[in-house]
C-alpha cells in the first residue's frame, strides 16, 4: 500500500475542549469523531481512524448517496479512552488500487488524574494573625479583606476552579490564571468582611477542593481551624473623631503650637451612648498610648453623659516630637471581648521652638522622583521601582536616622490601605548631609498595591529629637491587561 500526502482536513471531536481536552464526563461511552465528504469520494474508497497513527475502531466504506461536504462519524473506542495525549487523525484507502491518505491529525488529551493526586491539598495559608483568632481590629490592618493562598499542587494548571468551604458554608473561591503560573504558584482567595460576619462567630474548619478542566476533583484539603472574633464590639457604631486641645486659653483644636509644646493637652471625647462603666478609653498619639492605666468610664460619667475631657501629659505626647501631620485616636475595649471599637484618626499639628529635625513645620514630604506625564508610577516608570529622594531638611544632621514608610491605598483617592513597606536609614553620612537621602521602594511591593494611590511620610530621629514630614501621593497602576500581577504583599 502507498501512503499519499494529507489533503483531508482535520477530524473533530464535538465533545472536546478547543485544545482538545475530553471532559470525563465524556468518557463512558465511545467517543464521537466528525469530519466531511471529501471531494470526488468513489464507493471504493473506505476511511477509519487513527489513534497515535494506529488504526483504531472499524472501517467504513464511502455510500453512493454520500456527497462531499456531506459529514461522516467515526467512534474511538472505549478501551482506548486512556489517560495520555494522542493525534486523533483518519485514513481514507482506496481498495482497489490500495493507495491511502491520512488526513491533518487533530490533538486529543485525556486526564483523569484528579489534582494534587497522590498526595494531600496543604490547607489555605492565612496571615498570622489568623492563629490565635482573628480579631475585627486585624481584619480592619488586613484592609478589611482576608487572604487564603492555596499554594501550588500537583497538577496546578490554567482553569483549575477552586471551591472553599467554612465548615458546612461554601465561600469565595477562585480559578487558577495564566499569571499564577509563575513561582511561586499560587492562587489567592480574598474573604471580604462582609462574608467573614456572615458567618458570626465561626470556629472550625477551612478547606478547600479543585475541579480541573477535564472534571476531575481533588479530595478535600487538609483543613485549618478557624476562630472568628469579629462580632460584638464593645462600642458598635462609628465613633467620632477625638479633638486634641493646648491648654492655652486661645487654644486652636488640634494645633499643639510652640506655646502649647512644653505643656499638658487634653483630648476631648464625644459622648457616645453605647459607652458604658467599666469600658476603657485608650489615646493613641502617633501610635503611642498616652494613658497609663487607659482610662475608665465611672458610673458618674454614664449618668452625666457628657463629652469626656481627658488630659494628655507633656511628658507622654513631647518626646514623640512635632509635624504637621500626627495621627491621633482612641480605642474603646471591654474585659472579656478581645475586639476594640477604633475612631477615626484625627490629624493634629505639632509646633515648638526647640530645634527638631525640619523645624517647627516638619520635613518636607519625600519625593517620588520619576513619575510620568499624569503624576503616576505604573510599569513602565516602576519596572525597577520607584525611587524616593528625601531633600536635606532644616536641623539635618550627620548620624540622624531615617524612618521611611511607604503606605498604599486601593483608591486613586482614599480607600482603604492595602499594604505597608517601611524603610530605615543606616546614620547620614556629611555626603547625605548635603546631597540628600535617597532609597527605592521595591517592585514587589508597588505590585503588592497593584491599584489605587501611594503615600510616602518618614520621621527623623536625631540627637535633638524626633520631626515628621509631610505626606507625598502618587498615583500607582501596575496592572497588566487590566489585572493585578501575582504578587500579593511583602
Amino acid at each position: 500500500m502507498t501512503l499519499k500526502a494529507p489533503v483531508f482536513d482535520q477530524p473533530h471531536v464535538p465533545d472536546a475542549f478547543e485544545d482538545g481536552l475530553l471532559p470525563i464526563s465524556a468518557l463512558n461511552a465511545p467517543v464521537l469523531v466528525t469530519f466531511k465528504v471529501w471531494d470526488n469520494p468513489s464507493t471504493s474508497e473506505t476511511y477509519q481512524l487513527l489513534w497515535n497513527e494506529v488504526p483504531i475502531g472499524n472501517s467504513e466504506f464511502i455510500k453512493p448517496e454520500d456527497q462531499p461536504g456531506d459529514p461522516l462519524e467515526l467512534y474511538v473506542p472505549l478501551d482506548q479512552l486512556i489517560e495520555g495525549k494522542y493525534q486523533l487523525a483518519y485514513r481514507v484507502t482506496d481498495t482497489f488500487s490500495e493507495e491511502f491518505t491520512d488526513s491533518f491529525a487533530s490533538p486529543v488529551e485525556i486526564d483523569t488524574t484528579a489534582p494534587g493526586y497522590p498526595t494531600t491539598l496543604a490547607p489555605l495559608d492565612f496571615p498570622p494573625a489568623v492563629s490565635d483568632g482573628l480579631t475585627s481590629e486585624e481584619l480592619t490592618q488586613l484592609g478589611d479583606v482576608l487572604p487564603g493562598t492555596v499554594h501550588g499542587y500537583s497538577g496546578f494548571a490554567i482553569g483549575d476552579r477552586i471551591r472553599t468551604f467554612w465548615g458546612a458554608t461554601e465561600g469565595p473561591g477562585g480559578k487558577v490564571e495564566e499569571d499564577d503560573m509563575e513561582e511561586p504558584r499560587k492562587v489567592i482567595i480574598e474573604y471580604p468582611r462582609a462574608f467573614l460576619e456572615s458567618l458570626d462567630d465561626f470556629n472550625g474548619p477551612v478547606f478547600y477542593t479543585v475541579t480541573d478542566r477535564a472534571g476531575n476533583s481533588s479530595q478535600d484539603s487538609t483543613a485549618i481551624d478557624v476562630l472568628l472574633l469579629l462580632n460584638g464590639l464593645p462600642l458598635p457604631g462609628d465613633l467620632q473623631r477625638p479633638t486634641i486641645r493646648g491648654a492655652s486659653p486661645e487654644a486652636v483644636d488640634n494645633l499643639i503650637d510652640e506655646n502649647d509644646f512644653e505643656r499638658d493637652a487634653r483630648a476631648v471625647i464625644t459622648w457616645n451612648p453605647g459607652l458604658r462603666e467599666g469600658q476603657d478609653i485608650q489615646l493613641l498619639w502617633a501610635g503611642q498610648p498616652m494613658f497609663d492605666p487607659p482610662y475608665a468610664i465611672t458610673e458618674g460619667d454614664v449618668a452625666a453623659a457628657r463629652d469626656l475631657h481627658l488630659p494628655v501629659l507633656n511628658s507622654r505626647f513631647k518626646p514623640l516630637g512635632t509635624g504637621s501631620d500626627i495621627r491621633v485616636w482612641y480605642s474603646v475595649t471591654q474585659a472579656g471581648n478581645p475586639n476594640a471599637s477604633r475612631s477615626p484618626e484625627q490629624s493634629i499639628i505639632v509646633r515648638s521652638h526647640d530645634e527638631l529635625p525640619g523645624g517647627p513645620a516638619g520635613p518636607d514630604a519625600p519625593l517620588f522622583t520619576e513619575l510620568n506625564e499624569n503624576g503616576a508610577i505604573n510599569t513602565a516608570n516602576g519596572q525597577d521601582g520607584a525611587p524616593v529622594h528625601i531633600v536635606p531638611y532644616f536641623n539635618i544632621k550627620a548620624g540622624d536616622v531615617i524612618h521611611f514608610l511607604y503606605e498604599g491605598f486601593d483608591q486613586l483617592i482614599g480607600g482603604n490601605p492595602t499594604n505597608q513597606w517601611p524603610h530605615t536609614s543606616a546614620p547620614l553620612t556629611e555626603e547625605q548631609v548635603r546631597d540628600g537621602y535617597d532609597l527605592r521602594v521595591p517592585r514587589t511591593v508597588l505590585d503588592a498595591t497593584c491599584y489605587g494611590h501611594a503615600e510616602a511620610s518618614f520621621h527623623v530621629d536625631s540627637v535633638t529629637g524626633t520631626g515628621r514630614s509631610k505626606r507625598r501621593s502618587a498615583y500607582l497602576d501596575m496592572r497588566v491587561a487590566g489585572r493585578c500581577p501575582s504578587a500579593f504583599s511583602q
